[in-house]
């Protein structure tokens, strides 16, 4: 059993009201006031990369006496750190220090409430992230620059506004992007919204800017990054997650009615050349892409079953498709690889809690005189953010029998001694133990309350994958 010493600071950079007035009273509260805070219980959602990250906090009335109508606005910064100790080796105790390194939330309080009953005086607080700055942003009305570098583009419309002016762009393409232009000649941003004029915000229209260059855009804290959707869910340094060892609770949750063979195909007039073009994924795939996801540069398919019963022969799986304005064949393969790992990756997903602040991290490391080995290290679960890629075993004693059986004759047998038929024995041994335990984070909640301490809740969603082997139509 693991011991943890959670501690949370949160801290307010305050403008408090002045209500308008010139009397000497006011004239000294225009300034920026900087409070911090002892809260009862605080929790930060970590959402998905299209939404706010949020957070709500506790706070006794007595650590922060406020009428609401009293502040004007209110900035929130959250850390959260395990202390390791309640004292140091002095005898003098530990309090959390706010540091960039310990940094879990920065954002804005939305809403701020007092409550009083008979027991308590609390003090309510909840607001969003930066993206929330972009999310309250109307479309810009003047015409923009198509022609820009891309990432320019980004930073051009963040420095216009005076809210989003400090946000950073942090670019982790490894080079810089071309302009919208350069790809999509006809692009008209606002034209896939019905009323852009009422409906469609400045952050709106940065994701549809990176739809079209085929990236991925979010917050992260106090920067706006950019990045491709492979890097945002890859696959190295999986972090481990057992249930039986460090999880509290574990679900699993699966639509067994959606259909799991499908194709993308993406379509675009191009005005330049006067031609449709269309590009079908994973068929006409990159190389790299195919190898880097784990799909063949082939037509998926599905089985027809016969009048009888009896598996029948083989068709092309239904085709998904999606049309984008005056976009070059490159730009639609890569649109369309990136649809199919969005569409993918919604196969299999499920929760779970826990209340461990480090767990293991897995990595391959290769030693030149010795080859590859595994080695594990401890990873701080703070820092878990959306696609941070997971591994979910269960720790069961009633699947170590079949997990040391090396054939699937020997699992097979396994099962049928369990009551399985064997048919069915047979066809679960040549599928069970070959799909990844790799998943990757949908959203992360961490919660720290005075009573019960630290704990946190995981959602997490896979992209499914066979170990080295297909199953074939007659296996």
């Amino acid at each position: 059993m693991s011991y943890y010493y959670p501690q949370v600071a949160v801290v307010l950079k305050v403008l408090f009201e002045d209500f308008k007035e010139k009397d000497a009273d006011t004239q000294d509260l225009k300034g920026e006031y900087t409070l911090h805070i002892l809260a009862r219980r605080v929790t930060v959602n970590i959402n998905d990369y299209k939404q706010a990250d949020t957070f709500s906090c506790e706070i006794d009335y007595k650590q922060f006496p406020f009428d609401p109508r009293c502040i004007r606005s209110c900035g929130v910064t959250i850390h959260m750190e395990d202390m390791k100790g309640l004292y140091d080796s002095s005898g003098i105790p530990k309090i959390i220090q706010p540091a960039k390194s310990n940094i879990t939330f920065i954002g804005f309080a939305d809403e701020e409430t007092i409550s009083f009953d008979d027991e308590h005086r609390v003090v309510r607080m909840e607001g969003r992230d930066y993206t929330a700055l972009l999310l309250d942003l109307k479309f810009p009305s003047a015409k923009l620059d198509l022609s820009r570098p891309f990432v320019s583009l980004v930073e051009g419309f963040l420095k216009a506004n005076l809210a989003t002016a400090a946000i950073e762009v942090d670019n982790r393409l490894g080079a810089l992007l071309p302009s919208i232009s350069s790809f999509a000649p006809g692009f008209t941003p606002g034209a896939t919204v019905k009323n852009p004029k009422s409906n469609e915000t400045l952050w709106d229209l940065l994701q549809e800017l990176a739809d079209r260059a085929a990236v991925i855009m979010y917050i992260e804290l106090d920067k706006l990054v950019i990045t491709k959707p492979r890097v945002l869910y890859g696959r190295d340094l999986a972090k481990q997650l057992i249930y039986g060892s460090n999880l509290k609770t574990l679900e699993f949750k699966r639509k067994l009615g959606r259909k799991k063979n499908f194709n993308i195909k993406t379509t675009s007039f191009n005005a330049e050349k006067k031609i449709v073009e269309s590009a079908a994924i994973p068929k006409e795939a990159t190389v790299a892409w195919s190898e880097d996801v784990g799909v063949d540069a082939s037509e998926n398919t599905i089985s027809v079953t016969s009048a009888d019963g009896n598996p029948g022969d083989e068709k092309v799986a239904p085709y998904m498709t999606f049309s984008f304005p005056n976009m070059t064949k490159a730009q639609l393969i890569e649109c369309g690889q990136k649809i199919y790992e969005e569409v993918g990756r919604q196969q299999l997903e499920g929760s779970l809690t826990s209340k461990e602040m480090l767990i293991p991290e897995h990595a391959p490391i290769r030693i030149p005189e010795s080859g590859a080995r595994d080695e594990y290290r401890e990873f701080d679960v703070l820092k878990l953010r959306v696609g941070t890629p997971v591994e979910v075993h269960i720790a069961q004693r009633d699947l170590e029998g079949i997990a040391e059986l090396a054939s699937e004759a020997q699992k097979a047998k396994f099962l049928e001694m369990r009551g399985y038929t064997k048919p069915v024995a047979q066809a679960l041994s040549k599928t069970l133990n070959k799909f990844h335990p790799k998943f990757y984070t949908k959203g992360v909640q961490f919660t720290i309350e005075e009573d019960s301490g630290f704990s946190f809740k995981l959602d997490f969603i896979n992209f499914i994958e066979l170990d080295n082997a297909k199953i074939g139509a007659n296996g």
